[in-house]
């Protein structure tokens, strides 16, 4: 196996078994940071031993230690109508929004296409389409929806730490460091620290 397919794999390893590694990190260093720098530590030398070769920059690995999942508020807004089982429309978010919940990302980001072909364009079910492409690897078009909601009153300051994440992942780095940069110079965003350290990650 050559060492691009060994990094390849274990980019594939963290993203199904990091959360694991973070919990376990948890339990012992009591701090969700420290336990997230000390997991992409671990998998870093482990790179270095598998691949036997000094680590080259993983755009795909960096991007899974700093992608979470946005907490989901759709809430009420997945509802539909009075009518059982709500309106059609509803149910469409509705199902958008579980398949989120359950990380179904593509089958999110087509149930949140459906519900913008069909009603206005909400704020939230666009940043909600953002992310759901974003975690379906369909970075471009997540880049297109999360960029005019970088200003948005209610999802400015985590479409911009998105829009960051998707820029990085589509290895376009030189605006992904543009736009972490703007986020870490932001005294009031909530996302300055991990913007800091995402930065110190980056070539």
């Amino acid at each position: 196996m050559k060492a691009d397919d060994r990094r390849e794999a274990l980019g594939v390893l963290y993203r199904r078994y990091g959360h694991l590694v973070i919990g376990l990190c948890l339990d012992y260093l009591k701090d969700k940071e420290s336990a997230k720098d000390a997991t992409m530590d671990i998998f870093e030398k482990v790179t270095l031993k598998v691949c036997r070769q000094p680590r080259a920059f993983d755009a795909e690995t960096v991007y899974a230690s700093a992608f979470e999942p946005y907490a989901n508020d759709l809430g009420g807004r997945a509802m539909g109508g009075n009518e059982p089982g709500g309106s059609v429309m509803g149910r469409t978010l509705a199902a958008a929004s579980l398949a989120y919940d359950r990380r179904d990302y593509a089958a999110a980001a087509d149930s949140f296409a459906l519900q913008l072909s069909t009603a206005p364009a909400a704020a939230a079910t666009s940043f909600y389409y953002g992310l759901s492409l974003l975690g379906a690897n369909r970075n471009q078009q997540a880049i297109d929806v999360l960029s005019p909601l970088v200003n948005d009153a209610e999802y400015g300051p985590a479409a911009n730490w998105y829009h960051a994440l998707a820029l990085l992942r589509s290895k376009q780095l030189p605006a992904a460091k543009t736009a972490l940069s703007g986020i870490a110079n932001n005294e009031s965003s909530p996302f300055k620290s991990a913007a800091e350290k995402l930065l110190q990650r980056l070539p």
